[in-house]
């Protein structure tokens, strides 16, 4: 079993102040799960979108606010939640240090904008 070792996994600068390190994918070895790092500095928000299979977020560093289906709520390091299939969601870095979360849900999953249309894979899922 092939061991990713975090100095060494892929980064993905997604947007300035948001960076995705990819722990589990195919690449890696994994069939079916995937999970990745997400840093964001303070104030950084995703766009809503939503998957077709459930997201697991662990809260590793700081704190967010997630919008999860309607409602908002507020997480911080050690806690975590499950965003059920197709709800649309976003989560924004709260306070003054960056927020740190890993999410896994399983490989295949595909990804939509909040209006529906299907967008590609991003890279740290294949």
């Amino acid at each position: 079993m092939p061991v990713v070792r975090g100095r060494e996994a892929r980064e993905f600068e997604v947007q300035e102040g948001y960076v995705i390190t990819a722990l589990l994918s195919p690449s890696t070895g994994a069939r079916e799960i995937m999970a990745w790092r997400a840093r964001s500095e303070p104030g950084h928000s995703n766009p809503l979108h939503r998957h077709d299979r459930e997201e697991a977020v662990l809260v590793t560093a700081g704190s967010l606010q997630a919008t999860v289906g309607g409602e908002q709520f507020a997480a911080q390091a050690g806690d975590a939640f499950v965003i059920p299939a197709n709800t649309s969601h976003q989560v924004e870095a709260q306070g003054d240090r960056p927020c740190e979360i890993i999410v896994a849900m399983p490989v295949g999953t595909r990804f939509f904008y909040d209006d529906g249309r299907e967008r590609p894979n991003p890279p740290w899922t294949q």
